[in-house]
């Protein structure tokens, strides 16, 4: 897998909390990661913090959306950083507090859609699916590929495909 951009914080500002540091790179797999507004994840070991990046001068900064997640950096100053799309899904693979049970679609009208590749869950399609909740699926390819294994190699292929 190809290497995760990086934060390496250099100074915690807090009220309101924001980390001001470097990125390693601001792309990763030829997509921009990275940029002033965006959303982003940084990883915490097998926890994510979500928040928004800024310019910080000639550094950068990112604002974490949890005012408690002081808590959660501790000591860290060197993340892996994901896009906010990827992390959702990263998070959601790495989260060993869910607990994902196979299930069974039975509405012939309504769908819903894997939480990690997208694909359609319905009664024609993945009926047979797991679920870590009413509103939280994953197709069975996904399940087998990254949740069971709590593997994130998907960000390295630029997502999996439906």
């Amino acid at each position: 897998m190809a290497t995760l951009p990086r934060f390496r914080v250099h100074r915690i500002e807090e009220d309101p909390l924001r980390l001001v540091g470097e990125v390693s790179a601001t792309e990763y797999q030829s997509e921009t990661w990275i940029h002033a507004g965006w959303l982003g994840d940084l990883r915490v070991g097998n926890h994510f913090i979500a928040g928004r990046w800024s310019e910080a001068g000639t550094s950068w900064a990112f604002a974490p959306e949890d005012p408690h997640a002081r808590d959660k950096i501790g000591e860290a100053r060197d993340f892996e950083v994901f896009e906010g799309y990827w992390g959702e899904r990263a998070s959601l693979v790495l989260d060993e507090s869910l607990d994902w049970h196979g299930s069974s679609w039975s509405d012939p009208i309504d769908h819903d859609h894997c939480r990690i590749c997208w694909a359609t869950i319905n009664s024609q399609e993945n009926a047979q699916h797991f679920a870590a909740s009413e509103n939280l699926r994953v197709c069975p390819r996904c399940h087998s590929s990254y949740v069971q294994r709590r593997s994130i190699d998907f960000t390295a292929l630029g997502g999996p495909a439906a």
